[in-house]
């Protein structure tokens, strides 16, 4: 398999952190947001598995966790490695996130382009349970449960 090398031309090494510290590697490396992906440019987490199986012994690991990621070991890691394989093997029939971004936006799935502009709402004087609520679809009476 040829070396994986992002899309600046470096060669990805990231496996090292996880090999040397006791650190647990995530992958959703350069996951395009809207699946705007040719196929040159990607690597399914299956194709990544079997690059780092030519050089270690790589294994399902027993972490369960409460993200989308699956979770293996490396016989001569400290840490774990996490993949996240957004398209490669979809996972939003059990998606539990919101990601809100540093420009006050809400996106509730990270495979399209719709967001909820969270920052604009809250100026209005919308708050906190009654905002969220509103957003998710939850009912208003348990405004003060949290």
């Amino acid at each position: 398999m040829k070396e994986l090398i992002d899309k600046f031309g470096r060669k990805i090494n990231h496996l090292r952190i996880s090999v040397t510290d006791r650190c647990n590697l995530r992958c959703i490396y350069c996951m395009p947001l809207g699946f705007d992906i040719s196929e040159e440019k990607f690597y399914s987490s299956e194709k990544i598995k079997e690059y780092i199986s030519e050089k270690f012994n790589l294994y399902s690991a027993q972490i369960e966790g409460s993200g989308p990621a699956r979770y293996y070991k490396v016989e001569e890691a400290k840490g774990s490695i996490g993949f996240i394989s957004a398209i490669s093997n979809n996972f939003c029939a059990n998606c539990n996130r919101l990601r809100l971004t540093a420009d006050g936006k809400i996106k509730p799935c990270l495979g399209n382009n719709i967001e909820v502009k969270i920052a604009d709402r809250m100026s209005e004087g919308d708050r906190s349970y009654s905002l969220l609520a509103n957003l998710v679809g939850l009912p208003r009476e348990n405004s003060r449960r949290f």
